[in-house]
């Protein structure tokens, strides 16, 4: 047999698919499928009730990346520099401000 031919039994095998027919499917098939599924398929529950009960399927990188970033942004706001003292500044003359114990660039 020669690599040529299979291009002749590609014809004939297209051939034979096209007069190909599927057979019928038997009525009681569907029955039998719809009638095995189980009845609390469809949700039962209000939705809101979804949104305390229900879940989200997430690839766990996705999860790993949530997690650095909230870890991120509760450190930011944990670890904050001090509020500079301006009310000492603004409202009272410099020689009734009281000597402040911090030192830096806008702090009293």
């Amino acid at each position: 047999m020669r690599p040529n031919d299979d291009s002749r039994d590609d014809i004939q095998l297209r051939g034979l698919l096209r007069e190909w027919q599927a057979p019928e499917t038997p009525r009681a098939l569907e029955q039998r499928v719809l009638g095995s599924l189980p009845s609390q398929a469809l949700p039962s529950q209000p939705w809101w009730r979804v949104l305390f009960s229900g879940y989200i399927r997430i690839p766990m990188y996705v999860a790993y990346v949530l997690a650095i970033l909230l870890t991120l942004g509760a450190w930011k706001v944990a670890v904050q520099p001090p509020a500079p003292c301006v009310a000492a500044q603004t409202v009272a003359p410099a020689t009734v401000a009281k000597a402040c114990d911090r030192s830096g660039p806008d702090v009293c």
